[in-house]
């Protein structure tokens, strides 16, 4: 994609030289970064005691620490720096016909980033020697809305408009293409689950290219809803079929993950190559669909024009090292995980790993 071209306008007027438009002012790469970081550090130290306070049930407190860390710090931003909400977090309407064609797009990119998180698992299997994955359990239809509500609505939109909203249209002076990775990754190290990054990068990709391509940053909560709300709907599916004793030991625990790679990679060779080829060949045939799907998309729409922004100059490179606090906090975690995974940790890494509920 080809990077931004501003047009210069008079700031203090908010008009064009011509003054025939209104021009607003979009966050900087140090703005961006700086959120970022803040936002991370504080939902690292606070996310955990927040859903551990002897009140209410899970969902109640998870959806408080969603809204509380997740979503007002860019609102307090936005507010502060007097930004122009509606412009800066993309709220443009989106068609029916994208809205459709968002939800096919996402729920063909799960068996992708299925494939890939397999794969990223794999890889941390064979370095670590295990994996641990906390799974949702979704008992009954009460705790399926409630999961709805928190896992699918509430990190949709919060999440949203802190990454494909702020974050987003901070990087965009670094160019389109390179704004969307870079808010993807960011993305994907905020979840703290290097196990399954692959997967969160790529789906933080392609919600970035959605909320870009419709002008829409609610393209992005209907592709981050769909997907979340798929997986909820997956675990108490799962959840039930353990209830009927059709699959042993899908209980929401979180060892099947670890005991299931095990079993993978105990396969005699033969079978693991043509297991290997199996997922191969689904996901060449579901990126394929995938690929289609997109291209669909962009016949549908149109790139959009950044002309009503007004040009600032600043440093990128001084800008983006403002995410350094925060990549630190991410890399000290994983580290945790790490060593966690691989038994070694002693008293003092159990007390740090409790505190922050890895």
């Amino acid at each position: 994609m080809n990077e931004n071209s501003f047009e210069k306008e008079d700031v203090n007027s908010g008009m064009s030289h011509e003054g025939t438009r209104r021009t607003f002012s979009k966050p900087t790469i140090k703005e961006a970064s700086v959120l970022f970081s803040i936002a991370l550090i504080i939902f690292m130290l606070l996310s955990n005691l927040i859903v551990r306070l002897p009140v209410g049930d899970y969902y109640i407190k998870a959806i408080s620490a969603e809204i509380l860390l997740v979503l007002l710090p860019p609102i307090i931003f936005l507010f502060h720096k007097k930004y122009d909400i509606r412009k800066v977090l993309r709220l443009n309407k989106i068609s029916f016909i994208n809205i459709v064609l968002i939800v096919f797009i996402t729920c063909f990119s799960i068996p992708v980033v299925g494939i890939l998180n397999f794969a990223n698992m794999l890889i941390i299997k064979l370095i670590f020697g295990s994996i641990n994955l906390p799974q949702v359990n979704i008992p009954d239809v009460v705790t399926l809305v409630k999961g709805f509500i928190v896992i699918g609505m509430s990190a949709a939109v919060c999440e949203e408009v802190l990454f494909r909203g702020v974050i987003l249209r901070g990087y965009e002076k670094l160019g389109n293409t390179k704004a969307i990775i870079i808010t993807a990754f960011l993305f994907g190290l905020m979840h703290h689950d290097f196990q399954r990054f692959l997967g969160t990068f790529l789906l933080g990709i392609l919600m970035g290219f959605l909320v870009y391509r419709a002008d829409s940053i609610y393209a992005g909560m209907v592709a981050h809803f769909t997907n979340n709300s798929l997986v909820v709907l997956l675990s108490y599916g799962l959840g039930k079929l353990s209830t009927l004793g059709k699959i042993a030991g899908a209980n929401g625990g979180t060892s099947d993950g670890d005991q299931s790679l095990s079993m993978f990679l105990a396969m005699p060779k033969i079978q693991l190559i043509t297991t290997l080829g199996i997922f191969a060949v689904m996901f060449v045939c579901f990126l394929a669909a995938l690929g289609g799907l997109v291209y669909a998309f962009m016949k549908t729409t149109t790139v959009p024009s950044d002309t009503d922004f007004e040009t600032r100059d600043e440093s990128k490179v001084k800008g983006l090292l403002w995410i350094i606090p925060g990549v630190a906090v991410i890399v000290l975690i994983y580290l945790l995980q790490g060593v966690s995974m691989a038994g070694m940790e002693n008293e003092f890494l159990r007390s740090i790993i409790k505190v922050l509920g890895l």
